[in-house]
């Protein structure tokens, strides 16, 4: 579709009342992980660019897909058999 870009949205969630030392405890575990050299570059060449970013900032990427593809199934009046 004309002025759309796709990508892929790869990441880990908890359920929803997991308490934050919990989700900090993953999320620092997560990083260190993504920042090794043999596990970035393995991420990368199966076609991933790997980010650590936080749970806020993950969720606000989630909330500006669910957005934008919100828009995209509305417009093009696309509904689920």
């Amino acid at each position: 579709m004309a002025g759309f870009t796709a990508t892929l949205l790869t990441g880990i969630v908890a359920p929803a009342g997991t308490p934050r030392d919990i989700i900090e405890r993953w999320r620092g575990d997560i990083a260190k992980a993504v920042a090794g050299t043999d596990v970035k570059e393995r991420l990368q060449g199966l076609g991933f660019a790997p980010v650590a970013n936080t749970p806020d900032e993950f969720g606000a990427r989630i909330k500006a897909e669910i957005a934008k593809w919100s828009k995209v199934v509305h417009d093009a009046n696309i509904r689920a058999n």
